[in-house]
């Protein structure tokens, strides 16, 4: 996704890049959002981004881990 116009958080830290994405309750609304986002055509407004037309999703043969990052007294998780 585009970093265009967007502040990076880490500036001066480049060995950590941020990197922007949807967070989402499920798959399929994760598929939901990129498959409008990619609909768009970002690569036409910023270089940066891969041009890659949405290819609809193939079945998986395995199920798909996902984690939850919880915050504590030092570090939020938003």
């Amino acid at each position: 996704m585009s970093m265009r116009d967007v502040a990076d958080p880490l500036e001066g830290q480049e060995a950590v890049r941020s990197t922007p994405g949807p967070m989402a309750h499920s798959p399929e609304d994760i598929e939901l959002v990129m498959k409008t986002y990619m609909s768009s055509e970002p690569w036409r407004f910023d270089p940066a981004v891969l041009r890659m037309p949405w290819v609809q999703a193939i079945q998986a043969r395995q199920k798909f881990c996902f984690a939850i990052a919880y915050g504590d007294e030092l570090v939020s998780s938003s």
